[in-house]
């Protein structure tokens, strides 16, 4: 019979198990993401109630209080946005310290090479980073997409329509500017990786370099690898900024057409 010690578990299974450690910081960021993405609804209804009724009465008295209610809650916005981003750098620094620990202690455990300890410590700084980045921010945003969606639908069926349309088109830029941006972003990491390879391999053979006069050689065959990687750096950049700068004016556009709906 074989040896009954259990086998460590995957590596997967692990961070899974482990990922209840940060439950409560979970909850904090959608507490926090409700109040953000119910605050962006301040600026156009701002503006709704501008055009219903200061243009309309001329009350200088109305804009003046609509204008303190919108600042105050935009002020609030501001303190939402920065206690999420807070609460998720705190839940990075959370997980990178109990995932840590757990990876060191899962090697010391382990009889055989089944647990790297260098791929479960990447494995954490790749968990630990969307954390640290805020880049886990727009998944808490998603749920209140459709919420909001039905509440300009309950206002006004075309409000609703127009949305819908709108956030179709914003998606259908964003999967044309991951697709795109894709080939030459894994080309920049390869070629930033040959150079890294190359300038280990160099630092090996220093001696024989320096003695044989082929430094100066040795660092233009490097630069124009690492210059490889750089061209496809630009391209992949070149391509996100502009996705990026389309995607948001369509927002603008789509915001613009809202509030013409709504005050027509």
């Amino acid at each position: 019979m074989g040896s009954d010690k259990p086998k460590p578990p995957s590596t997967f299974a692990w961070l899974w198990q482990m990922a209840g450690s940060v439950h409560r910081q979970f909850r904090g960021l959608l507490a926090f993401s409700f109040a953000v993405n119910l605050l962006l609804l301040v600026s156009p209804l701002y503006m709704l109630q501008i055009y219903d009724r200061v243009l309309s009465s001329g009350s200088f008295d109305t804009l003046t209080w609509l204008t303190v209610i919108a600042v105050f809650l935009l002020f609030v916005y501001a303190a939402a946005e920065a206690g999420r981003r807070r609460l998720s750098n705190i839940a990075g620094r959370k997980l990178d310290a109990n995932f840590s620990a757990k990876a060191f202690a899962r090697f010391e455990r382990s009889l055989d090479s089944s647990s790297s300890l260098p791929r479960d410590l990447s494995n954490v700084s790749k968990l630990q980073s969307p954390f640290q980045h805020a880049t886990l921010l727009a998944f808490f945003d998603l749920p209140f997409a459709p919420l909001f969606i039905g509440v300009l639908f309950l206002i006004h069926p075309m409000l609703g329509w127009l949305s819908v349309g709108g956030a179709v088109v914003v998606l259908v830029v964003a999967a044309l500017s991951e697709l795109l941006s894709r080939k030459p972003e894994a080309e920049a990491s390869v070629a930033t990786a040959r150079a890294s390879l190359f300038a280990d391999g160099l630092s090996s053979q220093r001696s024989a370099l320096v003695a044989m006069g082929l430094v100066e050689r040795a660092f233009e065959t490097w630069k124009s690898v690492k210059k490889e990687g750089e061209a496809h750096s630009a391209k992949a950049s070149r391509t996100e900024s502009g996705f990026t700068a389309v995607s948001r004016a369509l927002r603008q556009v789509l915001q613009v057409h809202i509030l013409g709906e709504g005050d027509a």
